[in-house]
């Protein structure tokens, strides 16, 4: 059976992915310990919204993580180490 991709959990995962990718793998490290995403794109309302945010510094506030956040960091780390 199919699982069908919550449109909110998508989005969740790219902001995440877009900005972990501009972070350290010490830093995402870091991250993952304390259970803090700071200067995070939370009202992104679209993975252009939350490019631009990132970007800009404009939009950025601190949420807590979640498993979305934990898979998004953990395919981030994943290419750093292979760069």
């Amino acid at each position: 059976m199919k699982q069908k991709i919550d449109k909110r959990q998508y989005l969740r995962y790219m902001k995440t992915f877009v900005w972990a990718s501009k972070k350290t793998m010490d830093e995402l490290l870091q991250i993952n310990k304390s259970g803090v995403l700071e200067n995070y794109p939370v009202d992104a309302n679209t993975v252009e919204d939350a490019i631009n945010f990132v970007e800009t510094g404009d939009g950025l506030r601190t949420t807590s993580i979640s498993m979305t956040d934990i898979y998004a960091i953990m395919e981030v780390l994943k290419h750093k180490g292979n760069e």
